[in-house]
């Protein structure tokens, strides 16, 4: 997927950091980014309720890191369709420790 927003929290700075060795492993550079949202630019043969230009926002999968990057790869169970109203243009701040379902991105101020 093309990812267009991904964000940044306190638990992956401290892995960054090396103060979570025995979640995160002692094999460095970390990647950074977990929560993501973005278009999908690539859609397995198997996969039938996904298309390509679909808009979805999910998270990478469990332990990894990496979401800070121009294009991931996800499986399709990591991934739900992004609402209609989300603004997909600009800087965001969306905090990963608001409930999934109440969770809103805001934009930042210029």
């Amino acid at each position: 997927m093309r990812v267009h927003a991904t964000s940044v929290n306190g638990g992956e700075l401290s892995g960054r950091a090396g103060r979570l060795k025995l979640v995160t492993g002692r094999r460095f550079p970390k990647g950074t980014g977990v929560d993501i949202a973005g278009e999908l630019a690539e859609v397995g043969s198997s996969v039938r309720h996904l298309r390509v230009g679909d808009r979805v926002w999910g998270a990478m999968p469990h332990l990894t890191f990496g979401a800070a990057a121009e294009y991931v790869a996800v499986r399709p169970r990591q991934l739900s369709f992004a609402p209609r109203a989300s603004i997909w243009s600009g800087p965001r701040r969306c905090p990963r420790s608001a409930p999934r379902p109440s969770r809103r991105c805001a934009t930042r101020p210029a």
